[in-house]
């Protein structure tokens, strides 16, 4: 994904076998790509609402919106995480960029789906992103696992 080394050691996780980005550095991918980037249209302690542009022969072109509020943070069943109840802004926020990235510019990442670490099941810092905790998966190898 073109992603540097220390970038990719704060940055890149493998949760439950998945690989796993924090927000932030899905923006940096989509910004630094030249060729899509976004715009914050609204902000706040309600939502999220981010439009995603693209290069043309003719300048940025929209590409759609992405938001993300209460309604979509209920309906993932993440409402009453405790996250989501102390830093709403930020958790909208790194919703709405982690899901446009998906929807608008996925050819940025290489062919990966890129998942942010919450949306695999890891406990994250409402205030910076850094994962408090994640899901462990344990590997067995063939013969500990026929024994089991």
């Amino acid at each position: 994904m073109g992603v540097g080394p220390f970038a990719s050691m704060t940055g890149i996780y493998i949760i439950n076998g998945r690989v796993s980005l924090y927000a932030n550095l899905m923006a940096s991918i989509v910004k630094r790509s030249g060729r899509y980037d976004y715009r914050v249209r609204k902000l706040d302690q309600t939502g999220a609402d981010l439009e995603f542009l693209t290069r043309s022969s003719s300048g940025w072109e929209s590409l759609g919106h992405s938001t993300f509020g209460p309604e979509e943070a209920r309906i993932a069943g993440l409402a009453g995480n405790a996250n989501y109840t102390k830093y709403p802004r930020n958790m909208y926020f790194a919703r709405a960029r982690s899901n446009g990235a998906r929807w608008y510019c996925a050819d940025a990442f290489a062919g990966n789906t890129p998942y942010t670490p919450e949306e695999l099941g890891a406990r994250v810092d409402g205030e910076t992103g850094e994962i408090i905790e994640a899901p462990v998966r344990v590997l067995l190898s063939t013969a500990e696992a026929q024994a089991e």
